[in-house]
């Protein structure tokens, strides 16, 4: 849960860069295309972490309460890499939408 929880944490990191290069001169928006692709990038493997520890939890052998309820906490820690891969994707459509 902790390598889930940096990895989210790393997925916000990038998604504020984006939006600093978003506020600064046309010349960072090149940048801001790099930084949101990695936002998708870290979203992906926080999937793959998400999948792999939900198998782990209810494969262990807690107890049913407690293993829903470590499910439900990695879903809500999950979803700041949505989100910000989200907020990424508007973004970066909000660029597109200045340029034409």
């Amino acid at each position: 849960l902790l390598e889930v929880s940096a990895k989210c944490v790393s997925c916000f990191g990038e998604l504020r860069k984006a939006l600093k290069c978003f506020f600064k001169p046309k010349g960072q928006i090149d940048d801001l295309h790099v930084h949101a692709s990695r936002v998708g990038d870290i979203e992906s493997e926080v999937d793959v972490l998400e999948a792999r520890l939900t198998v782990e939890i209810f494969a262990s052998g807690l107890e049913v309460g407690e293993k829903i309820h470590l499910a439900q906490m990695l879903r809500h820690v999950v979803k700041i890499a949505d989100s910000a891969e989200d907020a990424a994707d508007e973004l970066e459509f909000a660029v597109l939408r200045s340029v034409v």
